[in-house]
């Protein structure tokens, strides 16, 4: 953009004559070319300054999970990670009844939890419904449009987003995590997926 910036600068003219001679256009150039690898590379360190804050996490989840902490303690680590690491303004971490027809909510973090708690929500209405009988991941930057929810079941829950991991255990699902909500310029992706997998892991051998 900086580059396109500069030749077009360079193109203007007074007079039918250039505004910058060779000397001042080449210098312009090269100004722009640092000033836009100077940008890269901020973009560049703030991606792997995030990175390392994650890896950081994680590895602290690792071991908290590891230290034989109370079971409701460490999913209430693991659901607020998960919220933390995703950007999302939700995240709930649910079990699969033995009727293998409802969930039952052991976990949730972020807002309005209190009316969400009270909502029942039928299983195969929403995205966790789907991860949980279909047993893959899955997420949306558009629920309200997303065919395999109930749209007005999103609308009422204020939902235009989110991703859900199934819980395994010898390749059988036992509930999921979840999360709802993320900035709409920042949309969800399977970098999303590979973190919730990740603490979801920990979760399943916490609840063993």
């Amino acid at each position: 953009m900086l580059q396109g910036e500069v030749a077009g600068l360079l193109g203007l003219s007074r007079g039918g004559r250039p505004v910058c001679d060779d000397e001042e256009s080449l210098f312009l150039q090269l100004m722009a070319d640092l000033v836009a690898s100077a940008v890269a590379n901020t973009r560049l360190w703030r991606e792997v300054a995030e990175h390392t804050r994650e890896v950081a996490v994680l590895e602290e989840v690792d071991l908290r999970a590891m230290r034989g902490l109370p079971l409701m303690r460490v999913l209430g680590v693991l659901t607020r990670t998960a919220r933390e690491l995703t950007k999302s303004e939700r995240s709930s971490l649910n079990a699969l009844n033995a009727d293998g027809q409802s969930q039952t909510r052991l976990m949730m973090q972020g807002q309005g939890l209190r009316w969400l708690r009270k909502r029942y929500i039928p299983m195969q209405r929403g995205l966790a419904g789907w991860v949980i009988q279909h047993g893959e991941p899955a997420f949306s930057n558009d629920l309200p449009s997303d065919p395999r929810v109930d749209h007005q079941i999103m609308h009422d829950l204020g939902l235009h987003s989110g991703a859900v991991v199934p819980l395994l255990v010898n390749g059988k699902v036992i509930g999921c995590l979840s999360v709802y909500n993320r900035p709409q310029q920042e949309p969800y992706g399977q970098h999303d997926v590979s973190v919730l997998t990740h603490l979801a892991t920990h979760a399943v051998t916490a609840i063993e």
